[in-house]
């Protein structure tokens, strides 16, 4: 990779145009959360993105599903909500923006409450 921030527009075309064409063998693997099912106990965890039929309906904080009891959950930390936050701005109005910017640690420990709140009436549990 370093190479090809050395090279001119005319080498980085002609490495790609080598790729092209090229088949790489590998398995897709699903990605797998280092934590236990909260309905089972067991290390089951992996993420739910099956379900899905287009990238607009890709939720913004990731659902998982236990491939042993098909519960499904989601993992959420403050420090995640906290980057939800900062990038994506649009999705606040500028009440809520201001209030963020007032206050960021009592903003986002509100907003981690409307998510437990939302996902309990949901019946979607919370990873520990």
């Amino acid at each position: 990779m370093q190479d090809l921030i050395k090279c001119d527009a005319k080498e980085v075309e002609r490495y790609i145009s080598l790729l092209k064409g090229r088949h790489i063998d590998c398995k897709y693997k699903r990605v797998r959360l280092d934590k236990v099912c909260p309905a089972c106990k067991k290390d089951a965890l992996e993420r739910q993105l099956d379900a899905v039929n287009t990238i607009k309906e890709i939720p913004i904080i990731p659902l998982y599903v236990c491939s042993d009891c098909g519960e499904r959950s989601y993992y959420l930390t403050k420090e995640y909500l906290l980057y939800l936050v900062e990038t994506k701005r649009e999705l606040f109005d500028k009440g809520e923006a201001a209030e963020y910017e007032k206050d960021s640690k009592k903003f986002v420990d509100e907003l981690k409450e409307y998510v437990i709140r939302i996902f309990a009436s949901k019946r979607i549990l919370c990873i520990r």
